[in-house]
């Protein structure tokens, strides 16, 4: 068994507006780590959270690391459907 994952708290809005504050948690992990973004508090995440979600998890995966959604709100998890994007959420949070 490999280390726990690292777990990040997102803003509860993510958007134009607040996704350096995400981006900014993400970058600051070393690449080729396990990373989850708990996302049950977003009531909102428009396309920069999805942009966020997929450069983070290439920049893990081509390490060996992975990036995962955990506990995804309402609206985060019909966002991530929408967009065929489901492989992000976690295998506990299914």
């Amino acid at each position: 068994m490999g280390p726990a994952p690292i777990r990040i708290i997102p803003p509860t809005e993510i958007d134009a507006d607040t996704v350096q504050v995400l981006m900014s948690e993400l970058t600051s992990i070393d690449a080729g780590c396990h990373v989850l973004i708990d996302c049950s508090e977003v009531t909102f995440m428009d396309s920069s959270g999805i942009r966020a979600i997929i450069t983070e998890s290439e920049r893990q995966s081509t390490s060996g690391g992975w990036l995962r959604v955990d506990n995804p709100s309402a609206v985060v998890r019909r966002l991530l459907e929408l967009t065929d994007l489901t492989r992000f959420i976690s295998d506990a949070a299914l």
